[in-house]
């Protein structure tokens, strides 16, 4: 048997594990979706302004920031876009 501890008390029936991990599921799908409604057509403004533009894309980033910057200029030149990195 299961056991999880919630703020409030133990849990220790999978039904309700089951249901707490279903609502976690279906909240964070949730907030995925408002994400979604609130920034598409900003993000394909954005998409398009960088594959339109004739100069690199310039990335950075300085500790994690630059792992994430790394992995997006990899991305992109993956893509064929002209690149410069700038992280540590």
């Amino acid at each position: 048997m299961l056991t999880v501890h919630t703020r409030n008390a133990s849990v220790s029936d999978e039904d309700t594990l089951e249901r707490i991990i279903t609502n976690v599921l279906v909240s964070e799908a949730n907030a995925i979706h408002a994400v979604i409604d609130q920034t598409r057509e900003s993000l394909a403004a954005a998409v398009n302004l960088i594959f339109q533009s004739s100069g690199p894309l310039i990335v950075s980033g300085v500790g994690k920031s630059g792992h994430i910057a790394r992995k997006i200029a990899s991305t992109f030149r993956s893509l064929g876009k002209h690149i410069l990195q700038a992280s540590s």
